[in-house]
């Protein structure tokens, strides 16, 4: 079962969020996960300012430290460690694909879909900063 309203996402969010936290929602209290777009995009000015690091992006326009944490692919195997991150939306694409953010290790900045099984990073925001 697919459901993108659980992590605040879908068309229900506001329904989700007026009732409480599901289970399923990776965030504390208070938080959530970025809707696509809460980063900009991969052309905003905003990325241009950073620091890269031996193993991430420093960047005070975007939140702070992107660590270069890698990912878990299907094949239950780490990989890109050290190398690239990856941190999901809660902006569904379909019932099993949502859109992520990734940073590689030179700081190249780019926003991608992907299916949900995959094990990337969350990265939570206050609800009313």
């Amino acid at each position: 079962v697919y459901n993108s309203d659980l992590w605040g996402g879908g068309d229900d969010y506001e329904y989700i969020s007026y009732t409480g936290k599901s289970v399923y929602d990776p965030c504390p209290p208070g938080y959530m996960l970025p809707a696509d777009g809460a980063w900009g995009d991969a052309s905003d000015p905003s990325w241009s300012t950073k620091t890269v690091t031996q193993k991430g992006v420093i960047n005070p326009m975007m939140g702070g430290y992107y660590p270069c944490a890698g990912r878990k692919d299907v094949g239950a195997y780490q990989e890109d460690t050290g190398s690239e991150g990856f941190w999901w939306t809660s902006t569904p694409r379909g019932n099993i694909i949502s859109r992520f953010l990734q940073i590689s290790e030179n700081g190249d900045v780019s926003f991608l879909s992907e299916y949900r099984r995959h094990s990337y990073s969350i990265r939570c925001i206050a609800e009313n900063p």
